[in-house]
Order: C-alpha cells, then structure tokens, then sequence
C-alpha cells in the first residue's frame, strides 16, 4: 500500500480499549451501536467513495494479516481486464504466482480482504441491506441485512447477473484467521438483536 492510498477505519462499537488505537487515525467514523458486517462495510465503501472518489475500494475485516504487497497485486490484477469487478484472497490458496482464478456460477468471493471496483459498486450496489444477504440460513431471518452470514455471497451473485467478473488472486499474501473478531459464528447472530443507525440502502 503507498502513501497514496488513504485507509478509513470504521469502529463497529468495539470497546474503549479498543477505540483507542484507532480514534486519532486521520479517517475514522464510528458505530455507536454494532451493526456488523453489511453495514458496517458499506458505510466506509460510502464514506471513502464521496470524500476521494477513487476508482477502487479495498475492504479488510479485522481478522486479517496483509503481507507486502497485498493490495498492489490486487491492483495489477484489475488493469488487466476492465470486466473485472472483484477480486479477493482464496484463504486456502496453494499457488504462488499472480494469475485471477475466475470463479464460476457455484462459487462466490468471501468478504474478508477484496478489492472493488467502483464503476461495479454503481451498478450493482453495495452490500445488500434491506433483506437478508440473499441468504438461505434461517437462523439469520432476524437480522434484516444487518448480518456477515451470506452478504458476500450475494454480491457475487449480483456481480456476475451483470456481466461482472470475480474471483481469487492465486498468491498467498492474505492471512484469514476466519472469524476471530465475533465469537460463537452462526450461533451467536441468531441472538443478536440490532437496533439500525440509518435507514437500509443498497446503492452506493
């Protein structure tokens, strides 16, 4: 990443502790109450979009170790072809070299360090927020757009219904520890209850 490359940090309502790393960084906005994943994510997508209006937008969950030159490969990966519209890191990646795995109707990108490209996030939306994800699993029902479970997915799914491209970068410069920063996965959202901040949208 250069000195180019501004970083927004969104703070989902974490504790003190934890805000206080992050509260002086040049670009930082705040959640007063959590709002995981979809809307969380789609409010630093919006945020960076209106104040540098920048031709791609990377998302990295906070469970993730970046190696260097994570994001500049991502980059090299989009100028070759215009029809990509996301690329990301395959967390059981076994190759070593730059090539775009192009992923077919049965597969979907995972959320967890991707790189966007705005021209797609215009057509196609952001995260989804007004239903839940696109998702099948009832245990998510309660949750309205609101959840991790099943959002990434259906960008994908939105992605390719409009010609888009997506898939995995086949170099190992992204470590998932998946799940680490929300305890007890599924079950743990199918108690959540959340009060939303702002009314749901989908568009950038």
């Amino acid at each position: 990443m250069s000195v180019e490359d501004p970083v927004v940090w969104v703070d989902d309502a974490s504790d003190e502790e934890t805000s206080t790393l992050i509260y002086d960084e040049p670009y930082y906005i705040r959640n007063e109450r959590q709002q995981l994943f979809s809307r969380t994510s789609n409010r630093g997508i919006r945020f960076a979009y209106r104040l540098f209006d920048p031709e791609f937008i990377a998302l990295v969950n906070t469970d993730c170790e970046l190696r260097e030159g994570w994001l500049e490969t991502l980059k090299q990966i989009m100028a070759r072809d215009e029809r990509i519209g996301l690329v990301g890191y395959d967390n059981e990646c076994e190759h070593q070299d730059d090539e775009f795995r192009e992923l077919d109707d049965s597969e979907y990108v995972t959320g967890h360090c991707i790189l966007l490209r705005v021209a797609m996030l215009k057509e196609i939306g952001v995260f989804c927020e007004t239903d839940t994800n696109g998702t099948h699993l009832s245990h998510t029902r309660d949750l309205w757009g609101l959840a991790h479970v099943g959002s990434d997915e259906f960008m994908s799914m939105r992605a390719r219904d409009h010609g888009w491209a997506i898939g995995y970068c086949a170099r190992d410069l992204v470590g998932h520890a998946v799940s680490a920063s929300w305890p007890g996965k599924c079950e743990w959202l199918s108690k959540f209850k959340l009060e939303p901040l702002w009314p749901a949208n989908d568009r950038l």
